[in-house]
């Protein structure tokens, strides 16, 4: 009955149409309750294989803003903040910027989202702004471009011809669902999931660093506030994963109240004691991280194998420092997924405050020569099979 209830409640929550119906299926959904973790700190080492640390260079040239992306392909530490995509080599030494912002024919008036191909070293650019892909090489050398025709602030790559566009709930003249299948080469729409509430699109306008993931070659997709996790394939976008955040979790009837935009919708949210928010979603077949809000910040981590599950904004990393709890908090610790990695950042005062707890030497030197306001030092762990098999 509780799962019943629970594959009604997502039907229910996207208001389906027929063609809704044939491309969102239902798989065995699994239903994580989060109220019944432990407050306990969450060990990264046991999502972690291959850590290592490098400190980015800082310069005038390569002031990283907000990171919003991270890769490491072919050697190479790729950075994307909201205007440009830094490279940096594996030791952290800058080596140049893409930075095409402007209103020229191959320029972007927006770097809204970006996703990097794995081998053939091609950048596909969203600008919201004009509506259209820019796709330049590793050089930042002009390519190609393509119009949309629709509004879109995220996207991801899912095989070599199609991306995956996110349009959140703002409706276009051509379009009224929230994800976009794009075929880059035919420069056409080829299918497109969820169809966007009426009442969502006058006022659920939110960006989010990321609402994809790759986990074991799969697409996954989320939302700040779903409490679903989907997977997406050319023709189908399935959910996957549940988060029932219990009594916590937002009242459907907040959803369905009618507000003026989202400043007016997070002030009524922010007088409640709610959790959401599925954010810096790392997957594997075993295990599952996320970070989501529910009073402060917090870090949830399910595993599927012994269905256990631990929520806390204290984190030890044994890697780095050894049993030091570390306040997750106040040191703005972030995840972000990668193409088989999984990367860490913290405020840079981590390493400042906490100079002594750090166990490597190497690190301890670089850190003892880190200022507030330098670019971070990246935790970089390799996610493979034997990952997936603890």
């Amino acid at each position: 009955m509780k799962i019943t209830y629970i594959l009604f409640f997502c039907l229910l929550l996207f208001s389906c149409t027929t063609k809704q119906d044939r491309n969102i299926e239902n798989l065995n959904i699994t239903t994580i309750f989060v109220e019944n973790s432990k407050n306990t700190p969450l060990d990264l080492s046991e999502l972690s294989l291959n850590t290592h640390f490098v400190k980015l260079e800082t310069n005038d040239s390569c002031l990283i803003k907000k990171i919003q992306k991270i890769y490491y392909i072919n050697n190479q530490i790729i950075i994307g903040d909201d205007y440009s995509i830094y490279f940096f080599g594996e030791d952290g030494r800058f080596k140049y910027k893409v930075e095409r912002q402007g209103d020229g024919p191959e320029e972007y008036a927006r770097l809204s989202d970006f996703d990097i191909s794995q081998d053939g070293e091609i950048i596909n650019v969203l600008d919201t702004r004009k509506k259209q892909i820019i796709t330049y090489d590793y050089n930042g050398n002009f390519i190609d471009k393509s119009k949309i025709d629709s509004w879109a602030i995220g996207m991801q790559q899912l095989n070599d011809s199609l991306l995956i566009l996110y349009c959140g709930n703002q409706v276009s003249s051509n379009n009224n669902n929230k994800l976009i299948c794009f075929n880059i080469f035919k420069q056409k729409i080829t299918d497109s999931f969820f169809n966007i509430s009426n009442n969502k699109s006058n006022y659920l306008h939110v960006h989010s660093s990321s609402n994809f993931t790759i986990s074991n070659n799969d697409l996954l997709f989320y939302e700040l506030y779903n409490d679903t996790i989907y997977k997406i394939s050319p023709t189908s976008c399935k959910p996957l994963y549940y988060i029932d955040f219990g009594k916590y979790k937002i009242p459907q009837s907040l959803f369905e109240d009618k507000h003026n935009n989202i400043v007016e919708f997070q002030n009524k949210l922010s007088k409640r004691t709610a959790a959401y928010g599925i954010t810096s979603l790392i997957s594997t077949s075993k295990k599952l991280l996320f970070k989501y809000y529910h009073d402060k910040r917090y870090f949830f981590c399910y595993d599927s194998i012994n269905k256990s599950s631990i929520y806390s904004y204290l984190l030890l990393d044994p890697s780095f420092m050894g049993e030091y709890i570390i306040d997750g908090n106040k040191y703005d610790a972030n995840f972000f997924p990668g193409h088989n990695y999984f990367f860490t950042t913290y405020d840079n005062e981590l390493f400042i405050d906490n100079l002594s707890q750090i166990k490597d030497n190497n690190l301890r030197e670089l850190a003892s020569n880190l200022h507030i306001d330098d670019n971070p030092i990246i935790r970089i762990s390799k996610l493979d099979s034997a990952l997936s098999d603890k």
